[in-house]
Formats: C-alpha cells, sequence, structure tokens
C-alpha cells in the first residue's frame, strides 16, 4: 500500500513538472499573420512550381558568414526580394530588396 502512494505521488509530480515545461515554450508561428498567408498558399505553390521550371536555377552559397547568390538571368530582372526566415523564431526573419548589379 505504501509503494502504491509512493508511486501516485511520483506520478502526479512528473505530470505537474511535465505542465511547467510545457508552458513556459515560446508557441511562436512561423509568422505573425500565419493564418493569413495560410490563404495565400496556391499563390506561393505557383511561385514555387514557376521556380523550378526556369531554364537554369540560382546557385546559393554559403562563404565567411555570407550568401553569394549566382544566377545568369539576374541582369534582365529589374528588381526582387529575397526572404530568409527562420522557422524556429520569427524574429529572426529577415528581408533583402534585391536588384540586378553587373559583374
Amino acid at each position: 500500500m505504501k509503494w502504491i502512494v509512493v508511486a501516485f505521488a511520483l506520478f502526479i509530480v512528473f505530470i505537474v513538472t511535465l505542465l511547467v515545461v510545457g508552458t513556459k515554450g515560446d508557441i511562436g508561428l512561423v509568422s505573425k499573420n500565419y493564418y493569413v498567408e495560410e490563404l495565400k498558399h496556391s499563390e506561393k505553390m505557383a511561385q514555387q512550381e514557376n521556380t523550378q521550371a526556369l531554364a537554369e536555377q540560382p546557385q546559393l552559397k554559403s562563404k565567411d558568414h555570407s550568401i553569394i547568390i549566382a544566377y545568369s538571368a539576374l541582369s534582365s530582372m529589374e528588381k526582387g526580394k529575397l526572404i530568409v526566415l527562420r522557422p524556429s523564431d520569427s524574429r529572426l526573419d529577415h528581408t533583402f530588396d534585391i536588384s540586378a548589379v553587373s559583374g
């Protein structure tokens, strides 16, 4: 009988610990307007399909804490936007405006 009470008490402590640890975590979505952006899902899928259909894919390289984008058709682009998302923390997301630079 004594062991049943001890086991039950330990189980209660375990459950309370799980609740405390589970509620302390940051429950952040990928973006602040997650549900609004989800409605635009088909538009994003079309953009991805267009990217996959390109004759030549952009090349991404990482070097010395920098990202280098090599794309031969970049000179024919007028402007664009590079969005870097961090799924674990939307505060660390970055958006960069890009323009064609020959060279």
